[in-house]
């Protein structure tokens, strides 16, 4: 029975994932030792709510931290779609295969999904210590290079957005004709000739002034 109130207290009630009280309680035993912190957020859940309803995004979260958990060992859910895990691996190599595991395997959940994710819902960000660093440094290390990867992901989604609408005609880009290229270059000297000859009767106005006044 305490075990039971035990996992209450220390376990998200959605996602099964570790709770915040849990990690507070993880971060104290990380000491100096070397160990990596992930950071990992779900993107996009607040749109996906909106749209598809508030139980497809719990099963999306609920996807994602089951996925977590089985490539994980300590993941912790601190609040929404934010998540953090503690490691005793430290190689990036390992670290980074890891994250392409656990995008493999969300993939494979979100076939049966309504929308296209891609996978790039999830943004990953590591911090490695070295036995001095403080947990702080090493957590905001990962904070930093978890927004890295959010700007990739989105610079990624723009590009494939703009690719999208020129492929449906919502962007052309036709090649100019002579007569675009004449419009373009009468114009251009238009205004050219236009501020000359706006500075030339400027000057005059300015002399006329300067030959009243003296």
């Amino acid at each position: 029975m305490e075990k039971d109130y035990r996992y209450l207290a220390t376990h998200d009630a959605l996602t099964g994932a570790k709770n915040y009280l849990a990690y507070q309680e993880g971060v104290e035993t990380m000491g100096k030792g070397n160990y990596s912190v992930v950071r990992v957020n779900i993107c996009g859940l607040k749109e996906v709510n909106e749209k598809y309803g508030r139980t497809t995004g719990d099963m999306l979260l609920c996807d994602a931290a089951d996925v977590l958990m089985s490539v994980y060992k300590n993941v912790y859910r601190l609040e929404g779609d934010d998540f953090v895990v503690h490691l005793g691996i430290t190689e990036e190599k390992a670290l980074l295969a890891m994250e392409d595991e656990c995008v493999r395997r969300l993939l494979e959940k979100q076939k049966g999904f309504p929308f296209d994710t891609d996978g790039s819902f999830v943004y990953f960000g590591y911090g490695v210590s070295d036995g001095k660093k403080s947990y702080r440094a090493v957590f905001d290390k990962a904070d930093e290079k978890l927004n890295e990867s959010r700007e990739k992901v989105r610079q990624i989604r723009r590009a494939n957005a703009v690719r999208a609408m020129r492929k449906e005609g919502s962007i052309e880009r036709k090649k100019p004709t002579e007569e675009d290229l004449r419009k373009k270059k009468k114009d251009f000297y238009g205004d050219v000739f236009g501020r000359l000859l706006r500075n030339v009767a400027f000057g005059a106005l300015a002399m006329w002034m300067w030959m009243f006044i003296v």
